[in-house]
């Protein structure tokens, strides 16, 4: 979401894509007690979270936070456009606590699990031929808006075989500043075989942890120089 108006530093009227439909109580991307996460890509910050404490009743993309925000950059969510307008990320509409379990992925055209969201568990799943990443963590902006930024995730126990893009992925997008937000993830004891280095992509994040994993070649032998971090 974007702020669409800044009424004043703690009221904003959020847009959420593709815009210009009023929200409803059905389709409303925010309610009354939600956290907020806000993404400044002009520096990189990455603050909250942020209580909802009110929602206008007549206007219900009015919202109003316990606290004020400064600096706030308005947008409208426009592909190349709103580049460096303020992203505010709902933690409580965002799947936090996500369990993906004992699942199989076969080929398909794009990554099999692409996760935006915090507190999570990815284990016991084989994946196998997707046209690109096995697994993906990471926010995006500036031709899709979307998140919040991954924190706090279990990868552990996957077999990934045969996958065209590098199998796991992890990263944040913080705009005019690297400022590693993708924090707390850790990686154990997963099987990766892939045809070339590396297995495992680590771009602007800390905190992350990679241990007792498996890298192997198609004809067995062990992969060279697995993982790469910026």
């Amino acid at each position: 979401m974007m702020a669409e108006k800044i009424i004043s530093p703690d009221t904003f009227r959020l847009t959420k894509f593709p815009g210009g439909v009023p929200w409803t109580k059905e389709t409303t991307a925010v309610r009354e007690g939600d956290r907020l996460m806000v993404l400044y890509p002009t520096t990189g910050e990455y603050l909250g979270p942020f209580k909802v404490i009110k929602i206008d009743k007549n206007d219900l993309q009015t919202v109003t936070l316990e606290k004020p925000l400064e600096n706030v950059v308005a947008g409208r969510i426009v592909r190349h456009k709103d580049k460096l307008a303020t992203h505010f990320y709902n933690l409580d509409q965002s799947n936090a606590g996500f369990v993906i379990r004992n699942n199989i992925f076969g080929p398909q055209r794009r990554h099999a699990i692409l996760a935006r969201s915090q507190n999570g568990l990815i284990e016991n799943n084989l994946i196998v031929g997707t046209g690109g990443a096995a697994i993906e963590l990471s926010n995006e902006f500036g031709t899709f808006y979307e998140g919040p930024i991954a924190r706090d995730i279990t990868i552990r126990n996957n077999t990934i075989r045969d996958c065209y893009g590098t199998p796991i992925i992890v990263g944040s997008a913080t705009g005019e500043n690297a400022t590693r937000q993708a924090r707390n993830i850790r990686i154990t004891d997963n099987l990766i075989e892939a045809e070339k280095s590396p297995a495992i992509r680590i771009t602007n994040a800390q905190d992350i942890v990679v241990e007792n994993n498996r890298f192997v070649r198609p004809d067995g032998k062990e992969l060279p120089n697995p993982v790469v971090k910026d």
